[in-house]
């Protein structure tokens, strides 16, 4: 998994952060993005390009976006777990595409 965040902040808008995460291909990037739509959907939106998955966030201070990418980062784990278990019927087995 890699991560690229960016953030921006100034006097009189809110701290932006924008997470994203690359995968095997597109169909797996799809359904992340299902997983945690309704979860994350008043606090990101997500889209997909190709195969990788870009969530977008923001907050009015810093520890109310570091609250709300982990949030994200638990319910995204939690999805990939899912689909690993469905794919391969265990947690053992590879999911990046670093490895696979």
């Amino acid at each position: 998994m890699h991560f690229i965040m960016m953030l921006t902040n100034a006097v009189s808008v809110p701290i932006e952060c924008t997470i994203e995460i690359q995968y095997q291909n597109q169909t797996k990037a799809e359904t992340i993005k299902r997983a945690i739509e309704l979860e994350n959907e008043n606090y990101a939106t997500a889209n997909v390009e190709g195969h990788r998955l870009l969530i977008r966030t923001r907050a009015a201070s810093i520890p109310s976006l570091l609250h709300t990418i982990e949030d994200l980062l638990v319910c995204i784990k939690a999805a990939e777990d899912a689909m690993r278990i469905s794919e391969n019927g265990s947690l053992n087995d590879t999911f990046s595409d670093e490895n696979g």
